[in-house]
This record gives structure tokens, sequence and C-alpha cells, in this order.
């Protein structure tokens, strides 16, 4: 029998690496589904991605519930070398029952093992690189070393500023690294020129009352209400930010042009489909109408 089919941020960990069970998604599947949680049920957990063409493809895990005592929250143990894309398994499951039937198995078409994303670690820091989404411009240039020795991120952790150390910052420093480990060369360099701050203050910051640090001439504002998005729609707002600095706007403008404009570099640059920019804009919409208390840049 399959085990229950369950979503979960794969981002969203406790401190012992276990997917904690409380996001909304993962409370709708399991209302959905009429599961109660119990101390070594087994799950199957899933989180929104793409393949190599760009299409929808569910990454998938198995997993043991456990109950993590000191947060006082339901949480699922993974095997993070397991980790696999749900159109790899159906593949893997039909090679195999065309072996079992005697058939002759296609050439290449080996499964590569997807890694642990807590495989890839920054070594001159005891924080982790976040995992990347996988898809057709999921490549890593570069790791997140590189971004603190360019100076673009703080490589210890910070209140204010989207940092590799950051702990209590689930989306949007992991999104800001993510951006910066993909990003073509060319618009990497930029981005080094550009001198830009990424201004990613602690939800817990009321205030705040400073100098803006000496090697930065740009600031990009990721608001604590990110916090509350999907791992994917933070990561496409973080490139749709970043894009604005690459094509030089600093002024809002009257109409949407330079918004089309910029949304069409988060596509080219490979950082979300035309599908995923029309409901992120729509989002933003309702944020801006005042649906939901949030602030958008979308005129």
């Amino acid at each position: 029998m399959a085990n229950p089919l369950v979503y979960a941020d794969f981002q969203n960990l406790d401190d012992e690496n276990r997917l904690r069970l409380t996001c909304a998604g993962t409370r709708r599947d399991l209302e959905r589904q009429g599961i109660a949680l119990r101390e070594g049920m087994a799950l199957t957990l899933y989180t929104d991605d793409a393949d190599g063409e760009g299409q929808p493809d569910k990454l998938l895990a198995d997993g043991f519930v456990q109950y993590n005592e000191a947060e006082k929250c339901w949480v699922a143990a993974i095997d993070w070398n397991a980790i696999r894309h749900e159109k790899d398994q159906e593949r893997k499951l039909a090679t195999t029952r065309s072996a079992d039937s005697g058939e002759k198995r296609p050439e290449g078409n080996s499964l590569e093992p997807i890694l642990s994303p807590r495989q890839d670690c920054l070594a001159a820091s005891s924080s982790l690189e976040p995992p990347l989404l996988q898809g057709s411009h999921t490549k890593r240039r570069r790791n997140a070393q590189q971004l603190i020795d360019d100076r673009i991120i703080e490589g210890a952790p910070s209140f204010i500023s989207a940092a590799v150390g950051n702990l209590t910052d689930e989306k949007r420093s992991p999104a800001v690294i993510e951006v910066l480990c993909r990003m073509p060369e060319e618009e990497y360099q930029q981005i080094r020129e550009n001198h830009i701050w990424f201004f990613s203050p602690h939800p817990l910051v009321r205030g705040w009352n400073g100098r803006i640090p000496p090697n930065k001439s740009q600031i990009i504002y990721l608001p604590p209400l990110l916090e509350t998005w999907c791992r994917k729609d933070c990561v496409i707002m973080v490139a749709h930010e970043v894009a604005h600095s690459l094509l030089g706007h600093t002024e809002l403008s009257p109409n949407n042009t330079l918004e089309d404009e910029t949304w069409s570099k988060v596509i080219q640059l490979g950082f979300g489909t035309e599908e995923q920019v029309r409901e992120i804009r729509s989002l933003l919409g309702e944020l801006n109408s005042g649906e939901s208390g949030g602030y958008s840049d979308e005129q």
C-alpha cells in the first residue's frame, strides 16, 4: 500500500533537518485525506518543482512522522539522499516493469541520483546553502562562499541583511542565495558593479536606524511578508527585484511598461515560466489593492 502523499515545504526545517509539517499546504492535504498524524507514520512528502523542460514535476521524499517536543509540532524525518522527481520515479518504474517482462531496456535512460540538498555545504560557514529548485535553468554557477568573497551578501547572521548564516530567515536569504548562485555570469558581474544591499529585516525588527554598508549604493528591500510565501514564489520575487536593478530601473513608471520589461527579464533568466509570472502578478495585484494587506510595485 502506497504511503499518503502530503505537501511539505522542503525549506521549512527544524534543528535536526526534519521537515516541519506545519504549513498551510500540509494542513490542507492532511485534512483532505482525513489523516491524523502519529509517531512513526510513514508519509511521502512532496513539494512543487519543475523538470528539465520547465514543466511542473513534484519533488518526492519518503519520511516518518516524529513529534518535536521543543517546538511542539509534528515533523518528518526524511532521507535527503533519496529525494527524486515524480516523473523520474515513473520512468524508473516503467523501466523496471519492462525488464521484468523481458523487454530490452532502451539505452541512455539511466537515472542520475539527486544529491542531498544538505551535501553542498559552505566550507567556510556552519550554515548550509539552500537546495536549488530543479529545472531547465537551475545550474549552480557559483557557491555561497563566492557571494561572500565578492561582498554581495553577508556570511555571518544578520537581523537586517540577507546572509548565509541567517537561521530565522527561512525564505528570503535562501532565495537571494539561489538567485545569485544561478545568475548567468554577465548579469552576475553587473550585480557586483551595482553594489546591491539586500535589505531583509527580521520580522521582529519594528524599526531601524543605521548606515548603509560602505560598499553598497543600491537597496533591494525584501519585506518580511515574503516569509509567508512558498519558496518558489519567493525566488521569483527576488529575481524580479534583481531584474529591476539589471535593467537600470530606479523610478516607478506611470504604467506597466517597466514591470512588463522586468518580468520578461525574469523569464529570460530562467527564474520563472510565463504561467508562474502571471500567477505572481495576479497575486501582487491583490496585495496592491489591499486585499491581503501587503505591498507590491505593480502599478
